[in-house]
């Protein structure tokens, strides 16, 4: 029956293997530990060591902390909602720290007091949770394939009935959830070693290659209230440089940009007007230790309000006078499998959640606590989401508030596969063509034959550029165009003059060509 049981606890993860001996050791300086919750593909906890103290042959490892938005309620407190609080510097399941003696024994402190004995027997046993008198024993020692390789194991039951599996080159394989819930970590990968699984981070995210493409949707409030712009952005990905620590694409593409006033008293014109731009750019991505995107699950991240550039959201510093605002880094996989991270967001539909720390709760007495944003802290009202191999799906500043700005990634295409759905080349220039372009300029003949005349009500100097249906200029002249050589079809004319911009439809026709 014992062996029955060690059967059905036995692991298989086919991982490469390290050659280097931990000799039963569960934790080092190196190693970032990953672990998943029972059968499922997201690594929800990472654990290392943040620092270290020594003490002749014993060793103090110091572990990371996370934020816990289920560890805390108010009742009763200045939010409407009792239990949307948190607590920040929080023990993972191997809590607080470590103390590593020279004979093998681990003792495993705050909030919990645990004792393994890695170097233990077949038969012995220990104490090990001496608050709640739960002893340790090992049952079986033996080997079995871990990471692609043979290696010595230890299975040890708790007098809980709970288990927990040691690797002689791996460390805590197994570990259950001792707070009477039925849960186990089990070990992942481990990265140091890359080993296994990892949590993608800055490569991973940011990992593009040419011919893939990606639409986004940007919605932009300039503070007033009344001045706002809906942008259409789809771009495809023609050329990629990696550098030591950044990565660098040349990309292609068209944007359409709507812009309208509500208001003849704040801004101007009180027209609507629509913008097309047709472009080559490059997109580079500057990798950190701190970036967002090489941040853990239930990180909590200090946030800056001074930066408005999106491309900058993963590099964050604290830069307040006064408050400090956080937000707690989250992961999960969506239905497509692609992996993602979310920084102040409390769920997958981007409904953001910063925190600010206590202090203005009167009866206040707990050091970690977080208290959600309201509205009188939108300056930190910032969030964003990252996906495997899609970059930054999701950027928003103040989404609430008069002056935002907020994008997403509408749809995106990766080698052969497609997810969501892309606005037609045509579409972009049929928008355009719909538009209301008001009486600051006039274009005649249309159709046109040899010549087209523009002229503005001011008599402005005017720039007048032609493209075609896909976006390609044509010809760039001032207010007479010369289309005698061009192609009969439809075209799109974008007039500029003194900031103001207009984009009309025009139709060549050579009438008299056979």
């Amino acid at each position: 029956m014992t062996m029955k049981f060690f059967l059905l606890l036995q692991i298989s993860l086919f991982f490469y293997f390290s050659p280097k001996a931990q000799n039963w050791q569960i934790i080092n300086q190196n190693d970032h530990f990953n672990y998943v919750v029972g059968g499922s593909n997201l690594i929800t906890t990472t654990i290392y060591p943040d620092s270290f103290s020594a003490n002749g042959s014993d060793t103090t490892w110091y572990l990371n902390r996370i934020y816990c938005d289920t560890c805390f309620t108010v009742i009763g407190g200045p939010n409407v909602c009792d239990t949307c609080y948190g607590l920040k510097n929080q023990p993972q399941f191997l809590q607080r720290y470590i103390v590593q003696y020279g004979n093998g024994i681990y003792n495993l402190k705050d909030t919990g007091n645990f004792i393994i004995q890695t170097l233990a027997g077949l038969g012995n046993s220990w104490l090990f949770d001496s608050t709640n008198n739960i002893f340790a024993t090992v049952i079986i020692t033996d080997s079995a394939t871990l990471f692609g390789t043979i290696d010595s194991i230890k299975l040890i039951v708790l007098s809980t009935s709970d288990t927990i599996v040691l690797s002689k080159q791996f460390g805590i394989i197994r570990f259950p959830f001792l707070n009477n819930s039925s849960g186990v970590y089990s070990l992942a990968g481990i990265e140091g070693r890359n080993v296994g699984s990892i949590v993608p981070g800055f490569w991973e995210i940011f990992n593009f290659d040419p011919g893939d493409m990606f639409e986004y949707r940007t919605y932009l409030g300039d503070g007033s209230g009344y001045l706002s712009y809906d942008i259409k952005t789809k771009y495809e990905v023609t050329s990629k440089l990696v550098f030591a620590d950044s990565v660098k694409y040349a990309i292609t593409g068209k944007s359409y940009t709507h812009a309208f006033c509500l208001n003849p008293f704040v801004c101007q014109p009180v027209s609507d007007h629509y913008y097309l731009t047709v472009f080559n750019d490059t997109l580079t991505f500057q990798d950190s230790l701190t970036h967002i995107t090489n941040r853990y699950n239930n990180e909590l991240v200090r946030l800056d309000s001074t930066f408005r550039n999106k491309y900058d959201a993963g590099q964050l510093q604290t830069n307040y006078s006064q408050q400090l605002f956080y937000g707690p880094v989250l992961s999960d996989i969506d239905s497509n499998g692609v992996f993602k991270k979310y920084l102040t967001l409390k769920n997958p539909d981007f409904e953001s959640y910063p925190y600010f720390p206590s202090g203005s709760y009167s009866s206040d007495s707990i050091t970690d606590l977080m208290i959600p944003c309201d509205f009188n802290c939108n300056a930190a009202s910032l969030s964003a989401a990252y996906g495997k191999g899609l970059g930054q799906i999701y950027w928003a500043l103040n989404p609430n508030f008069e002056g935002f700005e907020y994008e997403i990634l509408k749809a995106y295409r990766k080698g052969i596969d497609s997810i969501g759905t892309f606005t037609p080349d045509s579409e972009f220039f049929v928008s355009v063509n719909e538009v209301k372009s008001g009486d600051e300029f006039l274009s005649w003949p249309n159709p046109a034959d040899n010549q087209i005349t523009i002229s503005s009500m001011n008599g402005r100097e005017l720039q007048c550029i032609l493209f075609n249906i896909q976006g390609k200029e044509i010809l760039k002249t001032g207010n007479q165009i010369d289309v005698s050589t061009v192609p009969d079809g439809f075209y799109i004319l974008r007039i500029v003059a003194d900031g103001m911009i207009s984009i009309k439809k025009i139709v060549i026709r050579h009438f008299n060509r056979n």
